[in-house]
Parts: C-alpha cells; structure tokens; sequence
C-alpha cells in the first residue's frame, strides 16, 4: 500500500502538468489544428507538428524582446491567386495539412500584412514564424 501511494504521488503530478493538443477542424477542405495559448499547448503542438505539412507561428517584437500574438487573419491562395482557407487564427500557432503544391500565404495583424510563397513538397514538414514589428 506503501508503494502505490508513493508510486501515484510521483506520477500524478506529471499527468495533470500533460497538455491535450487542441482539437483538430476543418475549413474550406483543409485540416488545421490552431492554440500555442500556455506552455502545454505550445509544446504539444510543436511535438505534433512533424505529422502536419505546415506550421505557422505569429509574434511581434517590441523593442528588444517578441511576443507570441494572437488573432492574426489568415488566407491561403493558390497559385491562380483564389482563396482556398480563410481564418483568424485563436492563437500563436498553427498547424495546416496542405497538399503538395504552390501557395501563397497572407498573414494580417493590427493592420499590417506579410504575404509569402510556399512550396509544399510530400512528406515535408516546414514551420514558419511570421514577426510583426
């Protein structure tokens, strides 16, 4: 009895620290996983993001130091320049499935946009941060 007291006192602890993986969706055809909020869900998402083609990370810097930044809109065209996803993005971070090909990402925060062209190759994983200054 001991033992298992002691054994559940080392253990829980570790349990209840554990981070969940926010919820996987999907919109307009592309799967997505959005949060980063805490230093849980940030790692969880950053230990996932090896099985997703895409992740994203939004920050700004002031002065010296960046911070993680919240409610970036986001838009991803194709090459024809017509819109495929469409959202504001809950959170520092996210994770997209796209499938191999030619994109443009637009990324809008406090009025300011960053655009940038993606190649997404099969089985390869790139991870971006997209700063504001």
């Amino acid at each position: 009895m001991k033992r298992l007291l002691i054994a559940l006192f080392l253990i829980l602890p570790s349990l209840f620290s554990m981070a969940q993986l926010p919820p996987n969706q999907t919109a307009d055809i592309i799967q997505f996983i959005e949060g980063g909020v805490g230093v849980g869900e940030s790692e969880a998402i950053v230990k996932d993001a090896k099985k997703w083609s895409l992740l994203l990370e939004f920050s700004q810097t002031n002065g010296k130091s960046s911070e993680w930044i919240s409610g970036v809109q986001l838009v991803i065209k194709d090459p024809a320049g017509l819109p495929l996803f469409t959202h504001l993005v809950d959170g520092p971070m996210i994770l997209l499935n796209l499938t191999p090909g030619k994109y443009r990402i637009e990324a809008t925060y406090a009025g300011q946009m960053k655009s940038i062209h993606l190649d997404v190759l099969r089985d390869q994983h790139q991870k971006i941060n997209l700063n504001w200054k």
